[in-house]
Formats: structure tokens, C-alpha cells, sequence
């Protein structure tokens, strides 16, 4: 699950993007951790934030982790990629733990077949919604 240069919640990934992200992307920052929050609150996820490398040094891009519960992987993780919102999703994922739901993210989100890993910077409702539901299904 998570190592020791990440921090259990979404409040590091948060203040850390609070200080880097441009106003427009602000709104996308915070909502990514409130859905991520969400998620949690329902018993999908484990919310973990990681302003870290692996050496402890502070790292240029925060990133906001959504392990699916007792196991390592998200099905996304949320950046501040140079003050911009966005998150990065990886096939593999998506094939082992929500397939029903991966043609709908695909189609929404415009990822290409011989990808292994998308990053979605256009957030929108049907998104997030889409990955509630991937999920729900991951643990079903």
C-alpha cells in the first residue's frame, strides 16, 4: 500500500498544489481530493498524498493516490503537473480490476487502444462519474 513518503488523506496534496497551481486549476486540484475524499468515505479507496521522491526529498509535482482497499493499485492518481490538474490512468489497472467499466473512461476520455497509460486533463463530470462507478466495480 502506501510507503513512507506518503501522508494517509488528501491535505498534503491539497496545501502542496494550493501553493504551486495556477487559480483556473485551483477549482480541478481541490475537486480531484473531494472526489478522492468521497471515495473514501464510502470504503472504495485509501487516500494517500505524496510531496515526496523516494529519498524524502520535496518533489516538483504532488500526486494524490487512490488505492483500491487492502492493494496497491489506483485506478487514477490526481497531479499538479507545473500548477496544471490532471490524472494519470494505467491500463493494466483498468484491465484486472474495472473492465466493465473501461471502454465508457476510454470513450470519455479519447484514450487510445496501444496505450499502457493516459493522462485525462479535461476533468469533467462524466469523468469522475465514470470512475465512481470503475470503482464500485473494483470492489464488487
Amino acid at each position: 500500500m502506501s510507503n513512507k513518503h506518503e501522508t494517509p488523506g488528501s491535505a498534503v496534496f491539497r496545501q502542496s498544489c494550493a501553493e504551486a497551481a495556477s487559480p483556473q486549476d485551483a477549482a480541478l486540484i481541490h475537486e480531484i481530493a473531494d472526489r478522492a475524499d468521497a471515495l473514501e468515505l464510502k470504503g472504495l479507496c485509501s487516500v494517500f498524498s505524496r510531496d515526496k521522491d523516494d529519498r524524502g526529498r520535496k518533489r516538483p509535482n504532488p500526486s494524490l493516490h487512490m488505492y483500491l482497499p487492502g492493494k496497491e493499485p489506483s485506478l487514477a492518481v490526481g497531479f499538479n503537473w507545473g500548477g496544471r490538474a490532471h490524472m494519470t490512468l494505467w491500463r493494466s489497472v483498468w484491465e484486472e480490476h474495472a473492465s466493465e467499466t473501461q471502454p465508457l473512461i476510454e470513450e470519455i476520455t479519447g484514450w487510445e487502444p496501444d496505450k499502457a497509460q493516459t493522462n485525462v486533463w479535461d476533468l469533467t463530470t462524466d469523468f469522475f462519474e465514470t470512475l465512481e462507478a470503475a470503482y464500485e466495480e473494483a470492489n464488487s
